[in-house]
């Protein structure tokens, strides 16, 4: 998907890291949102599970070497 978009648009594949560790850092975002909702009111958890520290800091590590390798 990401070499069609490249080679149709003609941009740049090194600015995809930029929007790669910004989707990180929302992602990471909104799980802190949805684990803290959970912990505030344990009905709210999901069947599925709720977000953990250990991964949304996984996020968080990955968000930044992602950044790093930017150069942002």
């Amino acid at each position: 998907m990401t070499a069609v978009y490249l080679a149709e648009t003609g941009r740049d594949a090194a600015a995809l890291k930029y929007w790669h560790a910004l989707g990180l850092w929302k992602v990471a975002i909104i799980a802190e949102g949805v684990m803290r909702r959970a912990m505030d009111e344990p009905q709210n958890k999901a069947a599925a599970g709720t977000p953990t520290v250990q991964r949304i800091d996984a996020l968080v590590r990955k968000a930044r070497e992602v950044a790093a390798d930017a150069g942002i």
